[in-house]
């Protein structure tokens, strides 16, 4: 799988497999938001957002979650929250 796609409606694309790689890769490339998911192999996207808000506190983190039941210690770690089904509508808004 490619981790960096090309430009998409404007955007560099970095993409990882799970969460401790999207921090690596965060570790080494400029990031101007960070879209993580709910559940992840290795570390759930709580995690990844407490660690992501040390590695780079000005960049917005949004959440993404087809789960009914997100904790409220996950959301208060995030810029905004997005369910699965609306993904579609709200993702380029939400970024924008």
């Amino acid at each position: 799988m490619r981790e960096v796609v090309p430009r998409v409606l404007g955007y560099t694309v970095l993409t990882a497999r799970s969460g401790c790689r999207g921090l690596e890769l965060a570790s080494a490339h400029p990031i101007d938001v960070v879209i993580v998911d709910y559940v992840m192999p290795e570390v759930n996207g709580h995690e990844v957002a407490i660690t992501m808000r040390r590695l780079r506190p000005q960049a917005p983190i949004i959440m993404l979650s087809g789960a009914p039941d997100v904790p409220e210690q996950a959301m208060k770690q995030v810029g905004a929250f997005i369910a699965k089904d609306r993904l579609a509508s709200q993702l380029l808004l939400t970024i924008a």
